[in-house]
Parts: C-alpha cells; sequence; structure tokens
C-alpha cells in the first residue's frame, strides 16, 4: 500500500510562487531566493534594455544631429561657393569688359591717330586758299577746285601758276559728278583789272580761287593742291594710270618721249608729258580733254578702287587739301561700282585770244563768259554730255545758204586766196578774204554767231576737214556770218 503524499497546505500554495514559461513570476512576493535571483534578472533585463533603447535613441538623435550639422555644413559651403562663383563671373565678366574697354579705346585712339596722321599728312602746306573758301549749302552742289602743276622740260618754257585746273561739281540730291576743266590762263577781273588764274596764283591761292568763284558766281568750298613731284609720286604709287591715248603724242615742249595711240601705263615722266602736250589734232580742246580724262581715272584709282583707307595712306604723302577724311570717305562711298562713264567730263567753253608775236600758252588768254558756264551747268544738271559741244549736236547747214569771211593767220602768203577756191568748190557762198590781225594763229578757228551758227560752223569744219569751233565775241570782227581764221595747222589742198 502506497503512502498517500501529502498537499500542500492552502496557505502554502497561496504563498507558492507562479513562474510562466515566459520565467516572469505572479503572485506575491516571497522571500525566497529563486524569485529574487528572478526579479533581479528581469529589473537588469529592462535596465539593460532601457539603456539599449537609449542608446539607440541617442545615436539616432546623434545621427540626426550630425546630419543636419552636415547639411547645414554643406549648405554653407554650397552657398560660399555660390558667392564665390558668382564673384568669380563678376572678376571675369569685369575682366571682359576691361579688356573690350582697353581694346575699343585701343582702336579708338588708333582711328584716331591715323585719321590725324592722314589729316595731318593731307592738310595745305604754305597756301592761304581756306580764307577763300566757302562752305556749300545744305544739299546744295559742293564744288572743288583742283590745282596741279605740271612744270615744263626747260625753264624758259615754264608757266607761271598751276597748268592745270579741274573744279569738280558733286551734288548730293542727284549724286552726280561733274569734273569740269577751266584753262588756267582763263580771263578773269580781280581789284577792276583784268588778269588770269595763273596769274593770280602766283600771288596766293585765296586770290586765284576768288577770282573764279566770282567768274562763275559760285561758292568754291574746298581746295586740292598737287606739286609736280608729288603728282609723279602719286601715280607711281599706284603702279601707274593706265589711259587709252587716242592719237600720236610727239610734242617735244612737252617732253622727248614718244607716245603711240592705244593703250598706254603713264608712269613718272610719261604723266607729264601726256598732260602737256598741245600740239594736237584739235590743239587746246584735246588736252583739255586728255587731262579731265586723266583726273577722272586718277581720282577713280584713289577713290574707286581697293581698300580706300590703304588707298588714302598711300596718297596723303602727295595731296594738299582742306578736306578732312570723312569728306573724303563720302567721295569714296560713291565711287563704290562706279565706272569711267559714270563721272561727268568737261571743258569750259570759249577760246584762246591771239595776241601779236605771242604763242606762249601762259602770255594768251582764254576767253570764256558767264553765259558760257551757265549754259554748260544747265547741260550738266540735264544730264546732257558736256563733253559734246555746240556743233556736235546740230546737222550741218547749207554751205550755200550763208556767207564766209576767211582770213589769213599765218605768215604764209596766199594761203586765204587758196582755200577760198577751194570752199567755191564746194558750194560756200565767200564774203571777204583777206589777212587776220596777227600772223601767228597756230589753230584753224571756225566763229560763228546767232543760233544757226553751230550748224554753220559745222558744214565748214566738215569741208575743211579741220577747224575749232569759237562762238563769237568782241575779240572778232567780221561782217559775214561764219568768220574762218586759217592757222598753221591747216594746208589747202591747192
Amino acid at each position: 500500500m502506497q503512502a498517500r503524499q501529502s498537499r500542500p497546505s492552502r496557505q502554502q500554495a497561496d504563498v507558492a510562487p507562479q513562474i510562466d514559461n515566459a520565467g516572469r513570476t505572479h503572485g506575491k512576493p516571497i522571500n525566497d531566493p529563486r524569485v529574487n535571483v528572478q526579479r533581479n534578472t528581469d529589473f537588469s533585463a529592462r535596465r539593460a534594455r532601457k539603456s539599449t533603447r537609449r542608446r539607440i535613441d541617442e545615436h539616432t538623435l546623434g545621427n540626426h544631429v550630425q546630419r543636419n550639422s552636415q547639411e547645414r555644413t554643406k549648405q554653407r559651403h554650397d552657398v560660399a561657393e555660390a558667392i564665390m562663383k558668382r564673384a568669380r563671373r563678376r572678376r571675369i565678366f569685369a575682366g571682359v569688359v576691361a579688356v573690350v574697354i582697353v581694346l575699343a579705346a585701343a582702336l579708338v585712339m588708333g582711328v584716331l591717330a591715323y585719321r590725324g596722321s592722314v589729316g595731318s599728312a593731307l592738310a595745305l602746306r604754305d597756301s592761304d586758299a581756306t580764307d577763300a573758301l566757302k562752305a556749300a549749302a545744305a544739299d546744295a552742289p559742293s564744288y572743288t577746285l583742283i590745282a596741279v602743276e605740271l612744270g615744263a622740260v626747260a625753264e624758259p618754257l615754264e608757266n607761271p601758276g598751276p597748268d592745270m585746273l579741274i573744279l569738280a561739281r558733286f551734288d548730293p540730291t542727284s549724286q552726280t559728278l561733274a569734273l569740269i576743266n577751266v584753262p588756267p590762263n582763263l580771263q578773269v577781273s580781280s581789284d577792276n583789272q583784268s588778269t588770269t588764274l595763273s596769274s593770280l596764283a602766283q600771288k596766293s591761292d585765296a586770290k586765284m580761287i576768288s577770282a573764279l568763284a566770282s567768274f562763275t558766281k559760285l561758292d568754291i568750298s574746298h581746295f586740292v593742291k598737287l606739286e609736280q613731284a608729288d603728282l609723279v609720286s602719286l601715280v607711281d604709287a599706284f603702279d601707274g594710270i593706265e589711259v587709252e591715248i587716242d592719237q600720236v603724242i610727239d610734242d617735244p615742249s612737252a617732253g622727248d618721249v614718244y607716245l603711240p595711240a592705244g593703250t598706254t601705263t603713264l608712269k613718272g615722266s610719261t604723266t607729264l608729258i601726256y598732260l602737256r602736250a598741245s600740239n594736237l589734232k584739235q590743239g587746246l580742246q584735246d588736252k583739255l580733254r586728255h587731262q579731265t580724262e586723266f583726273a577722272s581715272l586718277l581720282l577713280q584709282e584713289i577713290f574707286g578702287k581697293g581698300v580706300f583707307s590703304a588707298k588714302i595712306d598711300m596718297a596723303d604723302d602727295f595731296i594738299q587739301t582742306d578736306c578732312t577724311l570723312a569728306q573724303l570717305e563720302v567721295l569714296s562711298a560713291w565711287f563704290k561700282g562706279k565706272g569711267a562713264t559714270d563721272v561727268i567730263l568737261a571743258s569750259l567753253p570759249g577760246y584762246t585770244s591771239a595776241v601779236a608775236g605771242i604763242s606762249n600758252d601762259s602770255q594768251q588768254r582764254f576767253i570764256s563768259s558767264y553765259d558760257d558756264f551757265q549754259d554748260l551747268l544747265h547741260e550738266i544738271e540735264a544730264g546732257e554730255s558736256p563733253s559734246l559741244s555746240s556743233i556736235d549736236r546740230v546737222d550741218a547747214a547749207d554751205p550755200g545758204s550763208f556767207v564766209l569771211e576767211i582770213q589769213n593767220g599765218t605768215v604764209v602768203p596766199g594761203l586765204a586766196a587758196a582755200t577760198n577756191e577751194e570752199l567755191v568748190a564746194k558750194g560756200f557762198n565767200i564774203g571777204e578774204v583777206g589777212n587776220a590781225d596777227v600772223p601767228n594763229y597756230e589753230q584753224t578757228l571756225v566763229v560763228y554767231q546767232g543760233e544757226e551758227g553751230p550748224s554753220r560752223a559745222k558744214s565748214v569744219i566738215e569741208a575743211l576737214g579741220i577747224g575749232r569751233p569759237v562762238g563769237s565775241s568782241d575779240y572778232y570782227n567780221f561782217t559775214g556770218d561764219v568768220l574762218l581764221i586759217i592757222g598753221s595747222d591747216y594746208s589747202p589742198v591747192n
């Protein structure tokens, strides 16, 4: 018989600890060592867990704080870097602006220096021309007088004053440029005395300009001057000027070089010979035409070909003028795309007076009038070709419809009578036949008058194959409708 185990008392059961599967105790505390150990263990575990959580929180907070600090540092760094970038950009921009300003200043100073050097080189030397110059009105044509010294092959043949005068007329409204050749021995009035432009130039440029302005009743705005040596140097600087010579030039008084007809490049002394020559088919008329054509070609070389700044830099040592560089640039702009036919060429209408015993052009006088000049300007303004004389514009008259008077202007006896026979045979109605006032006419002249005069003179010139038409003036006295003065350049058929 097995002994029955005794059951714990109720009291013992109430105080006995209850330990669950998690190791936690339930019930009232007791002084059981196991319970105390378990309790201490639980407490330590809880404290450890709290400590762990606290460390984790502290670590998390630290990381958060560290991240915030890093972010703030990065932000401060980014801001600082952005500020430095902006500062660098400002410094670079300021540097670029400074460089641009320096370059612009250098460019401006260079341009001003260039303009100043050109202006200084172009300035008139030992000339009082500016005292007589007057500015043109706005939008009105402006006039520039170009004076050229050509010299002579020998001192006794040297003419006083300029040997070539070109009056350039530029109209800004119609955009036309005309070159009018004015003979230097043009008879003008100065200080109530009759004289010539070349004689006045010996006194001063201003007197010459004032006299021409008075004759034309125009304001001359600018003046250009070329000495003989400067002209040669200027032409040679452009490696010569190519011209088309329409007739042989073989004039000992102009130089000892023979210039054949055809295309020729003028250089050195040949330039002077071409411009001086006067023993041409139409004498002075051809000489003036050659000079005007040359002036046009030279201006085109300077202003119309290549880069103007380079061209004017080559020319400024040889040209004297009051014109500013800006005014010359306007002319350069006009010449762009222009050709030889775009420049209007003309010569002042008139004739050379005969003076007994004198054959030197410098001592003869070229006679013209204000009315002749006005007619020329009207033709230019109308767009007509002033290179054509009045007889070129009309048909020849019937030889028997007018009275022709013949005078012998040479030392060859019987020349008027021989010419009379020739013209009678061609149907001309001849009036008086005799000798001219002086026997030293180098050119044959056909002097006409009245409205029918040009057509009548044309019939005489065509019949003889020679003769320069001259409008009637007080210097020629005749009773017929047309006067023929036979010069040394004419040989009758018989």
